[in-house]
């Protein structure tokens, strides 16, 4: 089928107006993608020129919270961490209207009393988006409420004695996360009467947080009692608790003792024979621990740490001509008795669930089932462990039988990771000048090792994994020692890697806001390519995107607001909210940025099965980056033409330490 670049236009045009601009991501058509950018290009400068002097008015009531009708008369002021659009603006009988706010801005509406008769509040506002002209919208009713002080006992249940040094706090606002502390209720300590004592809004049923983590270790310091429940590592406890004047207990958390346990294990066949020889070990997901032989009593013995599970893994085994395949046994606290362990099991001939008492000493009987001749056609999983559980990533395998696996078809790919050949790199190789071949997904070395008689396979990986990225082990062929035969198991596994905090801390000034275009400053970045032929690069406006660095993973929070954008030395107000981390879960994609030529020939390959695409026109060094698409479309920030975002920035470390200002990124 075959359309008209008129039709085509009209289609563009069409998609724009119902979905916004198009991102183009995707090189692989170079005729399409260049139509795309030059149709983004003509979309953006006519919404950015739309879009200049418009505005929002926004109305409202103030009210008393005790009905939340009666109005209540005060003034109000609007603003974001930096910017104030209005202050001491009266309200008539309760309400209110303030003009020539930004359009599609996160701002924060601060109501206060000058007679003090109610306590000063805040609320985050998101405007509306403006067309044309001046946007009117209404935020409804703003419950205010008089100040009341509440005294609060909390008591150590063992002594029934005050706790004194605890943080409490309230916050009956939902501003902007960087002024939240301006409007926290804090309490203060009555040493002669023993409680807490803190003002709150009478009417608004503001809970009051208990900081129960001191040294941030991530254990509670205190545990309740009564009159209160958990949240998180801190402790909450209810309005309604506190208005009644309901007593908190606390007791200290008694230290967790290591229990060990003895497991003795009869290992038989279906005469009841007692089958020597064999392999045990159990996990407990802290350590691997292998049994010894008890000739005595004929028992296999573990003597394990148990916290709530452990699991005990037998080896396939040939005893007395006859062959006995794997077993595992998972075994776990029971769900309504404590008394009693839940025993699960695979491989074995009978009695695959059932319980047993709780005891210093598990006596456990096992039957092993035989291998027939049909069973030695086969080869079966009996279990496996995630890697993601692991510090190490290391994937555990175990067969139902004794198995030789074939080393080079075991790999482990880490899908986010890839490399980079250009043409002019080597002479060795087949990428001929002028191209580079981008290859997605990256093989991790690894090394093998087997245990448990030949039935379990251990793949650890011989570098750290990086953190926060997928990755996935392939397992081919195994060869079954008994026949010989290859089964093909088709055992993947997909993981990501735990989350890795280094050593070097988070810094603000290492954001990068980079349009894409090949230049820098006005310059062309790579001015040749791979074979040697000139790359004329001209400064044009393209996507701006802020990079961010890995470091980000040592926050619990980060907000950013877009406050002002100089484009081509024109000056505009905003105020965009861009959400980085949210309680430690990163809301922003990996990216790929590749320096090279804008005339360069890009090939492709991906190991993952997966298609990426990636930044080449940056001014970054070659690597992954965190990118957040800010909205705007912009040339370089030059010596002739400035071109800068500025934003303001809020985030909290794991650590708990607080953050917050302003920086300006020039487009690069």
């Amino acid at each position: 089928m075959y359309l008209k670049k008129s039709i085509i236009s009209t289609l563009l045009v069409s998609l724009y107006f119902l979905t916004g601009c198009l991102e183009v991501d995707d090189d692989s058509n170079d005729e399409l993608t260049a139509a795309l950018i030059a149709q983004n290009e003509i979309l953006n400068a006519q919404l950015e020129q739309a879009r200049e002097g418009y505005t929002v008015t926004i109305t409202g009531t103030i009210v008393d919270a005790f009905d939340g009708e009666t109005p209540v008369d005060g003034v109000v002021s609007v603003r974001t961490l930096t910017t104030v659009y209005a202050e001491n603006v009266t309200s008539n009988n309760g309400q209110f209207s303030v003009a020539g706010l930004p359009a599609n801005s996160i701002l924060e509406i601060v109501i206060s009393s000058p007679d003090e008769s109610f306590l000063t509040r805040a609320f985050s506002l998101q405007t509306a988006s403006a067309n044309s002209g001046d946007v009117e919208t209404s935020v409804g009713n703003l419950s205010v409420s008089s100040a009341k002080t509440f005294e609060i006992a909390i008591l150590n249940a063992e002594t029934n004695m005050p706790i004194e040094g605890l943080e409490l706090t309230a916050n009956s606002s939902n501003g902007l996360i960087g002024n939240r502390a301006e409007f926290m209720h804090q309490a203060t300590f009555d040493e002669v009467n023993g409680v807490y004592v803190i003002v709150l809004p009478e009417f608004l049923s503001s809970d009051v947080t208990i900081a129960n983590d001191a040294d941030r270790d991530g254990e509670r310091d205190w545990t309740i009692e009564s009159g209160a429940q958990n949240s998180g590592t801190d402790i909450r406890v209810l309005y309604e608790d506190i208005e009644n004047g309901n007593s908190i207990l606390l007791s200290q958390p008694s230290e967790e003792e290591t229990v060990t346990l003895q497991f003795r294990l009869s290992v038989i066949n279906d005469a009841g024979d007692t089958i020597t020889g064999a392999t045990l070990e159990a996990e407990n997901g802290q350590e691997t621990v292998a049994a010894s032989f008890d000739t005595v009593t004929g028992q296999y013995v573990l003597d394990v740490d148990y916290d709530d599970s452990v699991t005990i893994n037998i080896g396939a085994i040939t005893f007395n001509g006859e062959q006995f395949r794997s077993a595992t046994l998972n075994i776990r606290d029971h769900n309504q008795d404590d008394n009693l362990l839940s025993v699960s099991s695979s491989g074995i001939a009978s009695n695959s669930n059932y319980d047993v008492d709780l005891a210093d000493v598990v006596h456990l009987s096992v039957e092993l089932s035989t291998g027939t001749s049909s069973f030695s056609n086969t080869l079966e999983v009996v279990s496996s462990i995630n890697p993601a559980l692991r510090d190490d990533g290391a994937y555990s395998v175990f067969y139902s039988q004794p198995v030789q696996p074939v080393v080079e078809d075991i790999t482990l790919i880490s899908e986010d990771e890839f490399s980079v050949v250009r043409g002019n790199d080597s002479n060795d190789d087949i990428i001929l000048p002028g191209n580079t071949l981008i290859t997605i997904g990256k093989e991790i070395p690894v090394e093998t090792a087997m245990s448990l008689n030949n039935t379990k396979l251990t793949i650890t990986p011989k570098v750290t994994l990086v953190s926060n990225v997928d990755y996935k082990y392939e397992i081919e062929d195994v060869r079954v020692i008994s026949t010989g035969d290859l089964f093909d198991l088709s055992d993947d596994r997909n993981f990501e890697s735990k989350l890795l905090v280094g050593d070097v801390p988070f810094n603000i000034n290492s954001l990068v806001a980079d349009n894409d275009n090949y230049t820098n400053n006005g310059v062309t970045i790579v001015t040749e390519n791979t074979a040697g032929n000139s790359s004329t690069s001209s400064d044009s406006s393209r996507s701006v995107y802020v990079f961010l660095p890995d470091e980000i993973n040592q926050l619990r929070q980060f907000n950013l607001n877009k406050s002002t954008v100089i484009d081509s030395d024109v000056q505009e107000t905003t105020n965009r909210r861009y959400e980085i981390v949210r309680n430690g879960e990163i809301n922003v994609q990996y990216h790929r940025a590749i320096s090279l030529a804008e005339n360069e020939n890009i090939m492709r390959e991906s190991l993952s099965g997966y298609s990426y695409s990636e930044n080449i026109g940056t001014s970054l060094a070659d690597g992954r980056y965190y990118r957040l698409d800010v909205d705007e479309y912009m040339s370089d920030n030059t010596s002739s033409e400035t071109n800068t975002i500025t934003f303001d920035y809020a985030y909290e470390t794991l650590a708990g330490d607080i953050e917050t200002g302003t920086t300006t990124l020039p487009v690069q």
